[in-house]
Parts: structure tokens; C-alpha cells; sequence
């Protein structure tokens, strides 16, 4: 198994707990990252290791992570107009992360569906930096882990609206762990 370089945590309770996991799915040892979430997708709790990768991730790679994962499930020509604008909207903010980019795609997701993985991945954008107030008011900086679990719900839904959950989530888990190793080097020419 490959060296995980971009991954900040040494341990895998830290990840769990930036996730949301229940106390009782934390591992119980100092266990390192990727053994625990090759461990979940060895007992086919895959929706749980997305979460995990989710938290696992920078938020930038995460978010990069969720997006290429979603660009090739949508169909283009079918996709309701918001939704390709909520996909363009991320990849603008992921190829220029600005704060102008960053809330354009929050008043987009804010318009869109709930349901829609689109969505989640511009709420994603929006929670990843950056104050998350009005602009005429003092900044209020949302929690850190946000975004990661938002990037991984979109990737889960995404999964699950394609009617081949499976499939869906094994290809974004090898994607989320040549991201762990390389950085967004590992989306290129996808």
C-alpha cells in the first residue's frame, strides 16, 4: 500500500471523528488511516469508508475528489440546466478557488435541489474556507470538517442514484486513495 502523503491524520480515530462516526465504529487501537478504510471496504461498508476518505482528505483534494467522481455520472444532455451549472460552478472554484467563485456556487446550490449530488458539492465549495456570513457582517469561519463530509455525501449520493451503488462507490474509493497518495496530480487527465 502506498505512502498516504497528503493525508494530515496519523490516526484513523481522528478521521472517524471528523466524520461524524457513531463512538462505537471509531477503530480501538492507534490504527493508521488507510489500513482502517481498506479494513471497511474489506467489510463492505463502503458508503462508510467514502465518509471516510471524505474526512480524510484535504478539503481542497476532497472536493476535487467529489467533483471528478460526479462530472462523468451526469448526463449532460439530461441533466436539468441548474445541475450543469452547478457542476460548471465547481469546477470555476476548483480551477480558481476564489472567494467571488466560492459564493457565486453557494447562491447556485442554494437554488438547486436537495437531493441533487450537485448540490451537496457546491455546499461542499461553500463550507470549505472561508467566512460563511453575509459580507456586510464580521466573518464566521464554519467548522472544518464540513466540507469533507459534504464532498463524501455527494459522492454517497451520487452512488446511489446511479442504480449500480457498488460500482459507483468502489471506483470513487480507488480514486479517494491515488488522491491520498498524489495529491490532485492523481484526477488529472481523467
Amino acid at each position: 500500500m502506498a505512502k498516504w502523503n497528503i493525508v494530515p491524520w496519523s490516526q484513523a480515530a481522528q478521521i472517524a471523528e471528523q466524520a461524524g462516526m457513531p463512538r462505537e465504529d471509531w477503530p480501538e487501537t492507534e490504527m493508521a488511516p488507510a489500513p482502517w478504510i481498506a479494513g471497511l471496504r474489506r467489510d463492505g461498508r463502503s458508503l462508510d469508508a467514502i465518509a471516510a476518505m471524505g474526512s480524510a482528505l484535504p478539503r481542497f483534494e476532497a472536493i476535487a475528489w467529489a467533483a471528478s467522481v460526479l462530472a462523468p455520472l451526469c448526463d449532460h444532455e439530461k441533466a436539468a440546466p441548474a445541475r450543469r451549472q452547478l457542476m460548471a460552478a465547481a469546477q470555476r472554484w476548483i480551477d480558481e478557488p476564489t472567494d467571488d467563485h466560492r459564493r457565486s456556487i453557494f447562491a447556485l446550490a442554494e437554488a438547486g435541489d436537495d437531493d441533487w449530488p450537485e448540490t451537496l458539492l457546491g455546499y461542499a465549495i461553500f463550507f470549505s474556507g472561508g467566512s460563511i456570513a453575509p459580507e456586510d457582517i464580521d466573518p464566521v469561519q464554519p467548522d472544518p470538517s464540513t466540507a469533507g463530509r459534504l464532498a463524501a455525501g455527494a459522492v454517497q449520493a451520487a452512488a446511489i442514484a446511479q442504480g449500480q451503488p457498488q460500482r459507483v462507490l468502489t471506483s470513487a474509493l480507488d480514486l479517494a486513495e491515488k488522491v491520498a497518495v498524489s495529491g490532485t496530480k492523481a484526477l488529472e487527465n481523467r
